[in-house]
């Protein structure tokens, strides 16, 4: 079962964002912890963009899904330097505790995954994230979001060939009733 889809165009390798992406999904969401398998792709002739797809195909167990943290736990050291979580520290997305006996550290509570993968993006590109009939969509550099049904843009879409068949249908039905109601019409 599909539980979240992001589409996104990083402003660092894939191979870079990876390692905060994983750590936030791995250590403070626990998605694996909970039975709920993810996966990052490029996307096919979109140069740069991703996809970010967590799926779930067990029964659910631990904490369960979620896409915003609730752990209070702290940044490790290791997290901040080989998972590159320094990324988001100076994205001024974390949460900073001073204390004057272990100085300054760093947790990631009610920091929501939508976050994480915009702060790791292009300037000026958007992270799109549809669910269901929705699609939620975020610009990047000005922080705008904003929702729009996707219901119109399915219900407006159909296939071309068939679409030509029938206004060609609907053309030449117009033309034999021409033609059948001039030889009614006497001169």
């Amino acid at each position: 079962m599909s539980l979240t889809t992001y589409l996104f165009k990083p402003k660092y390798d894939i191979e870079l964002v990876m390692k905060p992406l994983n750590s936030f999904i791995h250590n403070f969401l626990q998605w694996e912890d909970s039975g709920i398998n993810w996966d990052v792709r490029p996307l096919k002739d979109k140069e740069g963009w991703y996809k970010l797809y967590a799926y779930q195909e067990a029964e659910p167990h631990g904490m369960g899904f979620t896409e915003c943290c609730w752990t209070e736990e702290e940044i490790t050291p290791e997290q901040l330097t080989g998972d590159m979580m320094v990324l988001l520290v100076e994205a001024g997305i974390c949460n900073e505790h001073k204390e004057d006996d272990i100085g300054t550290w760093y947790n990631m509570t009610d920091v929501e995954l939508s976050t994480v993968i915009s702060v790791l993006c292009d300037k000026d590109s958007y992270v799109y994230s549809p669910c269901e009939d929705e699609l939620w969509f975020h610009h990047v550099g000005t922080g705008h979001a904003a929702r729009a049904s996707m219901t119109d843009f399915i219900l407006g879409h159909t296939i071309p060939e068939i679409e030509a068949k029938k206004k060609n249908q609907l053309s030449l039905g117009l033309d034999d009733f021409s033609e059948a109601k001039e030889s009614f019409i006497a001169p």
